[in-house]
Parts: C-alpha cells; structure tokens; sequence
C-alpha cells in the first residue's frame, strides 16, 4: 500500500485527505498559528486504506510577508491510536499490546506514583520492572517535580498532550523522548498514562543535517562561479555572494527580479527547454548556455 518516492512527486497533497472537514481545520490552524505539532488526520494509502497520521508543520513567508510554502513532516501514528485504545480497554487486552509496543509506556497514579510500565520502557532505561513501579515519575524524568509534574496536568480529563523531555536511564545517561500522554479516569480514580519514544536517531539526524547544511552553504558561497536558488516561478531565493559581484545586483535587487528577465529574450526558449528536462525526474538535472543580463544593463 505505500507509494515509491517517484510515485509521490508531482502529486497534489490534496489526493491523500480522507476527511474535508479535517484538511480545513488543518490548513485553518497553520494559518492562524503559523505551525502545527502533531496534527492528527486521516490520510489514504495506495490501495485506500485509511492510516492516520500525525502532521508536523511550518508555514514559510516571502521577503513580501506573502504565504510562499509550506515544509513539514507526516508520521504514521497507527501503533500510538492502538496503544491509546487498548489502554481504555480490559487489562487483558491492554497488556498483550502494551508489552509488545516498540515504545515505552508509563501508568501514572494521582500521586505520580508509576504503578505500571512495559518491556520496551525498561529496555530503554536499563531497569527491570520491579525497580520502576512504585516510584515517582521524577524517577525516569528529573526534569519534573512531582509538584511541577501535577500542575503541568491541571487539565480536563482524555485531553491529550505531547512534548518532548529527556529519560534518566540507570547508567546515568539521558535519552531524549517524545511523550504523548493523557489524564483519565477509572473506577473514580485519576490517572496518567504516557507513551515515551526515542528520540535518539532522530536528533541524531536532525545534527547530521543542520552539520551538512553548513558544509553545503559554505561550499556554495566559497565557490568561485555564482550560484543563484530559484523557486517554481523563476524568483530568486538565494544567490552566492560571487554570483551578486559578477553581475552587479544586491538582495534586494534580486528580490523584485526573476530569471526570465535577466535572460537574454533570444535564449529563453534554450532555458525553459533545459529546466523543463531538469524535472522530468527527482535530482534531475541539464545544462544551458545563455546570457545574463548585469545590473549595468549588458549581457555576459
């Protein structure tokens, strides 16, 4: 049921909602905020099966103030919903999914006091379960007193909430995480529940991405040919300081400008055929010659 990469490019995002009232509410929310966090939706598959999804995203603005894109990212949440469910459920059914879920789940008391957890939990941090239950929350994350931890869940009951922290494992070291979690009732008795995932390789990555940005960056504005970033409509997004120097322009010269009026008119048609070419396909790429116009109004 899933989609190859080049299965994916080109497709309007709007194929994938199941729901229109959820797709409005979503794109009603990131305009008014700015950014989402885990929105939960329901999107389709290949085959049309339903999966839902938590959506994390960021609405980008040009130099204009206008709307320009939106970069975010879509998870799959289909394990969270199961373990949610299954905790509202009969203990027997609860614990099968519970000890086999990949991430680490905390059953919390009004006290703070964790009364249960699972497998996954205990291999993370290195203890066995005996030596979790009966302690205070605090236990796995000191970045909360109890006291910090009960205001932090001054909320109404089945009302979800997700942030990240940091895991005191029994060696010592911590773990960054990913908690969702919820504040319920059973048999009159309040409780919490939280459902931690490693957030480990993920900031792991996000490192190795932020370090290759850089690299990536300082190359392109040491080379010695200018570099020039257009978007879809042919406005300059970036342009590498020898780029500006060879022709003459600034960034704000650059912003009110696109690449088809500093071509040449008679190789136009050379350009859009290249670029046309370039996104045939993902990475795509293609040569042209033509010439540029300098800000001193002579063509190079």
């Amino acid at each position: 049921g899933q989609y190859t990469r080049e299965e994916l490019i080109g497709k309007s995002i709007y194929l994938f909602y199941q729901n229109e009232t959820e797709r409005e509410q979503l794109i009603k929310t990131i305009k008014e905020k700015g950014s989402i966090n885990d929105f939960e939706i329901t999107l389709k598959n290949r085959d049309g099966e339903l999966i839902p999804c938590a959506i994390s995203a960021k609405l980008y603005f040009s130099e204009k103030g206008e709307p320009a894109k939106i970069i975010g990212a879509v998870r799959d949440i289909s394990d969270r919903r199961k373990a949610e469910e299954v905790l509202r459920e009969s203990e027997s059914k609860y614990r099968n999914l519970v000890e086999t879920a990949s991430d680490g789940i905390f059953l919390i008391d009004e006290n703070g006091k964790i009364v249960d957890t699972n497998y996954s939990a205990c291999k993370v941090l290195g203890y066995n379960k005996n030596e979790i239950i009966g302690r205070e929350i605090n236990f796995v994350d000191p970045n909360f007193s109890i006291e910090q931890f009960l205001k932090f869940w001054e909320i109404g009951l089945n009302e979800q909430r997700i942030f990240e922290t940091s895991h005191l494992r029994k060696d010592g070291t911590f773990i960054p995480v990913e908690v969702s979690g919820e504040k319920f009732s059973q048999n009159g008795k309040t409780f919490y529940y939280g459902i931690a995932r490693d957030l480990t390789d993920r900031k792991n990555a996000e490192k190795e991405i932020h370090h290759a940005a850089g690299r990536f960056r300082a190359l392109i504005e040491n080379a010695p040919d200018g570099v020039t970033i257009v978007d879809i409509d042919g406005k300059y997004i970036y342009a590498s300081p020898n780029a500006m120097r060879h022709f003459g322009y600034s960034d704000d010269d650059l912003n009110e400008l696109t690449g088809a009026m500093l071509t040449h008119p008679d190789d136009l048609e050379v350009v859009y055929k290249a670029i046309e070419e370039a996104l045939q396909k993902p990475g795509g790429k293609s040569n042209a010659e033509y010439r540029f116009k300098t800000k001193s109004g002579e063509y190079r």
